[in-house]
């Protein structure tokens, strides 16, 4: 009000503001920055401070309003104008029409300032409470309401002829809602006026009238049954003139509490969408957030308005509100024609369609629900009472248990104020004490839980009103497995064998007994009958053109309002349910004749139990529905009509006097033909699988006749020839910014939010550290398994793990929520908007790195994976475990394969690429489009109409916008006929694929800082290969430790079963992750096909392959690549070769370049002709580990071989790695003989030295110094995080999935009859995916039979000797070591390999006590600053103790935490792993 009071002259407007006492003010916004300063919360504090005083509380306050002191009232006045100036702030508008594209967080400011005013209505409503002098207790209760009362009418007085005054409509509206009988009530639309959240003058009135049922009148009192209608006596407002009845002020009154609780119905059923997700936000704070309170007064306010005002009047105030008025006349549907409507006016505000109109009528009735049986408040039970009835509900919605700050979010504050005197010794914990019994942590990651005793669960009330749909239904469930019926109480009635109860509800005090006469009201009866009518009515009912949409919710909850109703007005409204009539359509639409009376509620329920038969909707609701029954015949007329009705049934099913049919018989009966109807389908299936069993012997006979003792199960066969294909359709659903449909068959592309960031999560192996051997020698042969780490053991320092290098590489992740592409857009640029208008904000994203928070989870993303997709095809694995000899067969197969097939191939395609003796360099030599439809048919199928577009746009080279004979496309009957919507979407893909290059190259920038992008290229596709074969390795890090969720078609948990194998990886692995490597791999390969049409790039890639192809078959292709050949290159540097393939950071990823550039260029699509290049990179993984052994032990004199404990390892089986308990070597007599020197292992140890050129000598000393059984288990180790990769490879790129993960299968165990077949024998994970991507043993691939087949042997040979000729000095010159216990370090002298270390990740082990660690960080030197940290921090990944937020160390902008994490990719902040008396964190050690 800067009009009225300037801020030049401050002294002035103070004093003029002191004295002002308006009737309204202008609504705050909160858009300035005096609301979004911190100094408004100086105002409620220091009220605070002065209200803490008991003496005030007792002689002021009190004593002043009882001798009638009007300094007292005019200083509640004054308080009261204050609260106003907060009353209806921050109103909002339903949006009609478009989204809004930039969501506001001015409500932030709106509800912090609330909060800071909570304790402060609290405390001064407090200074009212009862105390023991009554007759004091009622004249201060009676001023202090009555001055309250007076401020809020003059406010909502105002507040009505301002809304009215600005849409120019009536202040009120006469409604027929009941025949012949008008009722005259205020007028308002939640869905299309201003409404608020927000009103604290109304919450300090229902406070001080919670003092009403408190206060101990005496039986002769005359105030004991009238004092609350005593309170609300209306004076005249003499500057608002207005003639209106006492029921419409009060209505008035609680006006605003009516408007929110529509409100919030509202925003649940969706009608809200377009308002964003502040509105979402704002319902979510105020229901179950930090104004909880604020929400249970509204409804304690709306019981108070139903105790004063007209029953009828009340009800039908509530459903204009909610908008039902039309709904609960029996109108379901929004096309009707406004003029055969009987309340037209609703239709053009609404615009909702019938399943929105039913939720909304399913919240109605859950307010009415709470409205007559929640009373605590109006028995004025106390708050110990209050505090047990949350608890107890509370804890019983999870039944493992919850923890502490969960339950104290989930409590009222109110009840939750230990500093109350009204609490007194009833805190939370003693509360917990009682009614729990607590949970200790066991895990690292576990926290402790408080689980509820089974004896409280007897008096848990499904109906609590703070449940949810869902966690009632969760209840209900958790009740009956528990055999608690609900409400003991009462007598319950069992029908055919079925229990249930009544509900128990609380008697009322003498002042809320007008309460009760809602149910007695005219209206009440029609909405119980209308509601069940609606969504139970029948399609071929005459009078109705609609079908009925079905809801269980509603007619759960109208059964039991029933129930309700009759345990409050027992006889008088059982008999208003059999005699009062009421009519479903008193307007010219119904075609209903005038004299037809109508249909009572009893009527209507025989007519449900009549036709419960037919309609499985009803089903589960028969019992409550015969309970009714029941009860009806309590009554005479009831009695009769149903004596009636139930001849009629009897003659209806042909049944004597006295036999009806029982649930039970159905239930049996149901049994009976659901066997019957299981032996015909077992029968079918079975002759179907004899006949393709028959079938199975004629076509491999011959080779079944060459196989001695192989035994192929029965149903493994059946299975692998019934069940091969499926398709797996990409993700589809709603776009979380407009919330609209997002699928292949929508207007407008969508994808899925990602973010691709650096990371350094890939560790190598260490060999100059002798703890890094030894923890990759002690990985266990599955790592799929659980290893539990042990607490029990004390521990007194920090244990520092081994020292590692790390890989860079670029990760993606994602939410998996999904996105249109324009909403995108839009979204993105309101984030530039927000950043710009709030300059100080420490945003949480980065927009330089093109960083967003997703709207729904706020995770941190940059860029959107479109998805373009219709389906993928997935073909099931259906190995067998005893065709073991299988995977050797395909390996050592590959010389026919190369001289048949891949010889003449990869010649071609290297010829063709000899760019320096065909053309120059920079010409172009493509002729045809080639390349690209190689990735077209490499790729899925794009949405329809989407694929044959780009096919025409990029074969033509125009624009599909410019296509002159469009009506005549290229491939007729397949391109779209919205030409558009296509040319939309294709432009879409375009803009897509510019952003995510700027998103790769700010990515990689941080990987590489002196990378500067000019001219991308072929570097865009590099670094997508990059991503794809990184992120495949971070999930598969991360499934790494995690026991195996596999489940076969037997039912059996075992990895292996009746000849089936199942990987374990892919199960543990989470669907989003699956899902996003899908989609990314998709991507990559649509990406392609996009970049290959730019010649250049084209021209760079067949460069690419064709050096790949030298360097994988170097021994086959070069004639220079016998070994006698190094000696006759010790003069050349090796500048005209390649890099080696072996010194590639990991040869997973050439396998990924190799499926999604190499072999697509070669033509080579089917997955049995990928598996060949598969085992050939298999075998070069195991090469590549034992040359890094080579190179460890004989080049570089690595000393970790010349530990004792080395030379006696053993092999660590799969039995001994769960008992180890830090036991790191064992010893088992397996395998290999550790002295066994002439082992086949040893031998193509031998040659592979020969083969890379060293010398003799060289090769008897490393040959020494490394045993077979070390060789053979470090070898398994490393290569096994290999196999799995290439699980979750396969997976995504090719769609092969294991039988374990197909859900059709698993329905088939009935049909076949293999309930009682014997399981398999367990393998090992390293054993189990060898078998399942039919790949041999790393036995067999080191063996005789390798160094004697020509191909293989020369393949091999050659990459030995490419390294060699790599760098001629490494390996040949390499020496014996003097000394074998000490190194000779070479400084001039680097490793050419690395390898990935196969371990499972884990943290630094912390000491178990937090004042050990304490002691620990005050010994530590910073390495920065070299002093001891002030404020220290850890490092969890190496044990690093660093300083935190502090100036000493910082460098830019950066303190050391950030630089620290920086040499690891990326960290977060994390609190300290210690846990306080309740077992969780202990937030800043308080």
């Amino acid at each position: 009000m800067s009009d009225t009071f300037s801020m030049s002259k401050l002294g002035f407007s103070y004093l003029a503001a002191k004295e002002r006492v308006g009737f309204h003010y202008p609504k705050l916004h909160c858009e300035g920055e005096a609301c979004k300063s911190k100094k408004v919360v100086l105002i409620p504090q220091a009220l605070k401070h002065l209200l803490c005083g008991k003496k005030l509380k007792e002689e002021g306050f009190r004593f002043g309003l009882s001798s009638g002191d009007m300094r007292i009232k005019k200083d509640i006045v004054a308080f009261l104008d204050l609260l106003k100036v907060w009353q209806g702030m921050n109103p909002i508008k339903r949006e009609l029409r478009n989204h809004i594209e930039f969501e506001s967080e001015n409500w932030l400011n709106s509800f912090s300032i609330v909060l800071q005013t909570k304790d402060l209505r609290s405390q001064f409503a407090e200074c009212f409470a009862p105390t023991e002098n009554l007759e004091n207790d009622i004249i201060t209760l009676k001023e202090v309401v009555s001055l309250t009362i007076e401020c809020l009418d003059q406010w909502c007085s105002a507040e009505q002829a301002e809304e009215n005054k600005e849409l120019n409509i009536e202040k009120y509206q006469n409604v027929e809602f009941i025949p012949k009988s008008e009722c005259f009530i205020g007028k308002f639309k939640v869905s299309s006026q201003l409404v608020s959240f927000l009103h604290p003058l109304s919450w300090f009135l229902a406070h001080l009238l919670t003092f009403v049922p408190k206060l101990n009148f005496p039986a002769n009192n005359p105030d004991s049954k009238d004092f609350l209608q005593k309170l609300f006596v209306f004076k005249s407002l003499d500057l608002v003139k207005e003639n209106i009845s006492d029921d419409n002020r009060i209505l008035r009154l609680i006006e605003p509490c009516i408007r929110v609780n529509s409100l919030i119905a509202q925003i649940k059923c969706g009608l809200w969408v377009r308002n964003g997700f502040s509105v979402r936000n704002q319902a979510l704070h105020y229901k179950e957030g930090s104004l909880r309170d604020c929400m249970d007064n509204d409804i304690f306010m709306l019981q108070i308005g139903a105790c004063l005002v007209e029953p009828n009047k009340f009800l039908i105030t509530l459903i204009d509100r909610f908008e039902l008025l039309n709904w609960l006349s029996g109108i379901t549907q929004v096309k009707v024609p406004p003029s055969e409507l009987q309340f037209p006016t609703l239709i053009p505000h609404l615009s909702v369609d019938s399943m929105q109109w039913v939720s909304l009528a399913e919240e109605f009735l859950q307010l009415l629900i709470i409205i007559l049986t929640e009373r605590t408040r109006l028995c004025g039970e106390s708050f110990e009472a209050e505090l047990f009835r949350e608890v107890i509900h509370h804890l019983a919605t999870q039944t493992n248990g919850m923890a502490f700050s969960e339950l104290n979010k989930r409590i009222a504050v109110r009840l939750n104020d230990f500093g109350d005197s009204n609490v007194s010794e009833a805190t939370l914990e003693k509360v917990l004490n009682k009614v729990a019994k607590f949970k200790f942590p066991e895990g690292i990651a576990d926290f402790g839980l408080y689980e509820l005793k089974d004896e409280y669960y007897s008096q848990i009330d499904c109906w609590f009103w703070h449940y949810t749909r869902n966690q009632r239904e969760e209840i209900e469930a958790i009740l009956a497995k528990k055999g608690i019926k609900n409400n003991m109480s009462l007598p319950f009635y069992d029908t055919d064998g079925i229990s249930i109860t009544l509900p128990s509800i609380k008697p009322l005090s003498a002042n809320f007994l007008s309460l009760n006469k809602i149910i007695l009201s005219k209206t009440f009866i029609k909405i119980l009958l209308v509601s069940l009518w609606n969504v139970t009515r029948t399609v071929t009912e005459q009078n109705q053109q609609f079908p009925p949409v079905r809801n269980d919710a509603v007619v759960s909850s109208m059964l039991h309002l029933l129930f309700c109703s009759i345990v409050i007005g027992k006889e008088e409204f059982l008999k208003l349910c059999v005699t009062q009539k009421v009519q479903i359509f008193p307007t010219p639409y119904t075609k209903q004749k005038e004299t037809d009376e109508g249909l009572t509620v009893m009527e209507l329920i025989l007519e449900l139990l009549e036709c419960s038969e037919e309609e499985t909707f009803l089903k589960d609701f028969i019992v409550r529905l015969k309970v009714l029954v029941n009860e009806f015949e309590r009554t005479e007329s009831g009695l009769l009509i149903i004596t009636e009705w139930k001849a009629k049934i009897r003659e209806k099913f042909g049944l004597k006097e006295g036999n009806y049919v029982t649930e039970k018989d159905k239930i049996l009966k149901k049994k009976n033909q659901s066997k019957a109807d299981a032996k015909q389908r077992r029968l079918k299936v079975m002759d179907q699988f004899n006949s393709q069993q028959k079938q199975f012997k004629t076509n491999f006979e011959s080779d079944l006749n060459n196989v001695d003792s192989l035994y192929v199960p029965k149903p493994a066969t059946n299975l692998n020839t019934l069940i091969t294909e499926k398709s797996w359709d990409f993700p589809e659903g709603t776009c979380i910014v407009c919330q609209e449909g997002a699928s292949g068959d929508g207007e407008h592309l969508y994808g899925m939010l990602a973010l691709i960031q650096p990371s350094m999560i890939q560790r190598n192996l260490n060999f100059s550290s002798k703890e890094s051997v030894e923890e990759a020698l002690n990985v266990p042969p599955s790592l799929d398994t659980n290893l539990n780490h042990s607490v029990d053991e004390e521990v007194t320092n920090i244990k520092y793990p081994p020292t590692f290098t790390n890989t860079p590489g670029l990760q993606a992740t994602s939410c998996g929520h999904l996105m249109h592409f324009h909403c995108f857009k839009n979204y993105t640029g309101s984030l530039v908007i927000r950043h710009q208008a709030q300059l100080t904000r420490n945003h949480p994203e980065n927009l330089d790195r093109k960083e967003f928070m997703c709207p729904l989870c706020k995770s941190l993303g940059n860029c959107l994976l479109p998805i373009l997709w219709s389906e993928k095809k997935e073909t099931l694995n259906w190995c067998l475990n005893n065709d073991k000899n299988s995977e050797e067969e395909s390996f050592f197969s590959f010389a026919n394969y190369w001289n048949t097939n891949l010889k003449a191939k990869i010649k071609k395609q290297i010829e063709k690429n000899n760019f320096e003796e065909d053309v120059e360099m920079g010409e172009s030599t493509r002729t045809e489009h080639s390349v690209f439809q190689s990735f077209h048919d490499n790729s899925c199928k794009l949405i329809s109409g989407l694929n044959n577009a780009l096919e025409l746009h990029y074969t033509t080279d125009t624009d599909i916008t410019s296509t002159t004979n469009f009506t005549e496309p290229a491939i007729p009957g397949r391109f779209p006929s919205d030409r558009n919507s296509v040319s939309l979407k294709v432009s879409e893909i375009q803009r897509y694929s510019k952003l995510l290059e700027t998103v790769m190259t700010l990515a990689y920038h941080h990987i590489n800082q002196g990378y500067e992008h000019e001219d991308f290229g072929l570097k865009l596709l590099d670094l997508l290969w990059e991503t794809f074969f990184y992120t495949i390795s971070c999930v598969e890090i991360l499934s790494r430790g995690v026991i195996g969720n596999s489940v076969d078609i037997l039912g059996s948990t075992k990895a292996e079963a009746n000849g089936f194998v199942y990987t374990g990886v892919l199960e543990n692995s989470s669907e989003q992750n699956l899902t996003l490597l899908r989609v990314l791999s998709e991507t990559i390969m649509t990406q392609s096909t996009f970049a290959t049409q730019d010649a250049k790039v084209e021209e760079q890639l067949l460069l690419r392959v064709s050096e790949f192809f030298k360097s994988l078959f170097f021994g086959l292709i070069d004639p220079k690549s016998a070994p006698e050949f190094i000696n006759e290159l010790s003069n050349n540097n090796g500048e005209d070769l390649n890099n080696p393939l072996l010194t590639e950071d990991t040869i997973f990823s050439l396998l990924v370049e190799c499926t999604m550039s190499a072999l697509p260029v070669l033509g080579i699509v089917e997955f049995a002709e990928v598996q060949k290049f598969i085992g050939i990179l298999w075998a070069l993984e195991i090469v590549k580990c034992l040359v890094g052994v080579i190179e460890s032990v004989g080049v570089m004199h690595d000393n970790w071989c010349s530990d004792p404990k080395f030379s006696s390892f053993n092999f660590p089986t799969q039995a001994n790695v769960s008992d180890r308990k830090g036991k790191k070597l064992v010893s088992d007599n397996m395998g290999i003989n550790d002295g066994a020197e002439d082992s086949e292992i040893k031998s193509f140890f031998s040659w592979l030295m020969i083969s890379l050129g060293m010398k003799p000598d060289v090769i008897q000393y490393t040959k020494k110094m490394v045993t077979s059984s070390v060789l053979l288990t470090l070898t398994k180790a490393v290569c096994l995080p290999f196999l799995r990769k290439t699980c979750l490879l396969v997976h995504a790129k090719f769609g092969v999935i294991a039988p374990g993960l197909d859900e059709s299968t698993t329905s088939l165990k009935a049909d076949l009859g293999l309930e009682n077949e014997a399981l398999g024998d367990v393998a090992d994970e390293y054993t189990r995916l060898c078998r399942y991507l039919n790949l041999p043993l790393v036995e067999s691939v080191c063996s005789n039979k390798t160094m004697n087949d020509e191909t293989l042997s020369k393949l091999i040979s050659g990459w030995c000797v490419h390294l060699s000729q790599y760098d001629l000095s490494h390996f040949y010159h390499a020496k014996v070591p003097m000394d074998v216990n000490f190194k000779e370090i070479d400084e001039d002298k680097e490793r050419l390999l690395t390898l990935a270390l196969p371990s499972i990740y884990s943290l630094v082990n912390l000491p178990n006590r937090l004042d050990i660690l304490f002691e620990e960080s005050k010994k530590q030197i910073c390495k920065r600053c070299l002093n001891i940290p002030q404020n220290p921090a850890v490092c969890l990944l190496c044990g690093l103790i660093v300083c935190h937020q502090s100036f000493c160390c910082q460098e830019g902008d950066d303190g050391e935490c950030n630089l620290h994490c920086n040499s690891y990719g990326n960290g977060c902040l994390l609190d300290a792993p210690y846990l306080d008396s309740h077992g969780e964190v202990d937030i800043g050690l308080r």
